[in-house]
């Protein structure tokens, strides 16, 4: 008589359970210390400890938009990984979903996670969570909610338990406040704020530069006082809170005019700045950029990577631009919000847009109106 065969588990098909809601608690921790940053404003989160969505408490919102996005940090966190530093990439994640609705003048308010992992790892998930906090803050959102999920095979990468990591946040603006590009003009100024990383883009190319150039653990490779790896792992800059202040956060008037914005990720300055001033009949020229990191520098010089390339795929040290009559205010502005600034060029007729390059040369980029 044949033996039964032996019950199968979840665990043995490699979904932890009790690893799964250890990690969620930890998230859910986390989470709990931001609802602080919403005290006194629009969209205050309700505690709800064991619910199955994060309810926000909307007192009176009146002829406005909610706004919804998504975005996520991509090979990043890949970068993490093998550096076994986990605790800044919130700061990548929620700057791209966070400095994508300010740009529309909306106010973020709140912002769910989705974790996506071969296996979880819980020292991985800590510092995810602290890292949750502290960029949180500097948005000024709550975390109210979010998912882990162990996907096996599904998901592949660097080390023993890589994982992807998404955001989806929700804003709100008035309907009188949409920044849509509709006011600017021949002669605007634009405001570039500097960034001193890669951000959340192009770091496919940049791996696959080190990767050709030093091998598959580029990232321990020595690069001037540190490494490769830490080079790319520099933590965005989130410009939410800058631009909220000139703009004026949900309910508050704005300090300054602002005719368009440019969160400069995917694309770079003429691939986002284009898509914001071609609809207008405009282009613009851009004779005074912030330098880019010295880590892009060396990626151009050792890639080779052709300078019209590098400009329309990293941000080339300006995350993001913004458009105004009024630069002086602006730059002020960003500054007492410890956002270094300046006037990187002005807004011109016809669609083209014209990129004085760190090495001198003047680029030219084609759009279509």
């Amino acid at each position: 008589m044949a033996l039964p065969a032996k019950s199968k588990t979840y665990k043995e098909s490699g979904v932890d359970i009790e690893l799964g809601d250890a990690c969620s608690a930890l998230f859910y921790n986390a989470s709990l210390q931001t609802f602080a940053n919403r005290e006194g404003k629009i969209g205050v989160p309700l505690k709800s400890e064991g619910g199955f969505s994060g309810p926000l408490y909307i007192d009176d919102m009146k002829d406005s938009y909610l706004v919804k996005n998504s975005d996520g940090c991509g090979t990043k966190a890949e970068i993490a990984h093998r550096m076994g530093k986990h605790d800044t990439l919130a700061f990548d994640l929620l700057a791209m979903v966070c400095d994508d609705a300010v740009c529309i003048g909306a106010e973020p308010i709140a912002a769910v996670n989705s974790l996506d992992a071969q296996r979880l790892n819980i020292d991985v998930v800590r510092q995810l969570a602290r890292g949750i906090i502290d960029a949180c803050k500097e948005a000024g959102i709550a975390m109210v909610g979010g998912e882990t999920a162990e996907l096996g095979r599904s998901i592949s990468g660097y080390g023993d338990s890589p994982y992807t990591w998404n955001a989806e946040v929700t804003g709100v603006v008035e309907r009188g406040k949409l920044i849509t590009g509709d006011k600017i003009s021949d002669g605007d100024f634009i405001v570039a704020f500097k960034e001193k990383g890669f951000r959340s883009n192009g770091l496919s190319l940049a791996r696959k530069i080190l990767e050709e150039r030093y091998g598959d653990e580029y990232h321990k490779t020595d690069f001037h006082d540190s490494s490769w790896g830490a080079a790319l792992l520099v933590p965005s800059q989130i410009y939410t809170k800058s631009v909220l202040a000139m703009h004026g956060a949900y309910g508050k008037r704005p300090v300054v005019r602002l005719h368009g914005v440019a969160h400069i990720t995917g694309g770079g300055i003429a691939g986002n700045l284009g898509r914001l001033i071609y609809k207008g009949g405009f282009g613009a020229k851009i004779d005074s950029p912030f330098f880019p990191c010295m880590a892009m520098r060396e990626l151009v010089k050792i890639g080779p990577v052709e300078l019209k390339e590098a400009y329309s795929t990293w941000n080339m040290g300006n995350g993001m631009m913004v458009i105004t009559p009024e630069p002086d205010e602006v730059i002020a502005i960003a500054q007492k919000n410890g956002v270094t600034a300046k006037v990187a060029g002005k807004v011109t007729t016809g669609a083209k847009i014209v990129i004085a390059s760190y090495l001198g040369d003047e680029l030219v980029y084609y759009g279509r109106k």
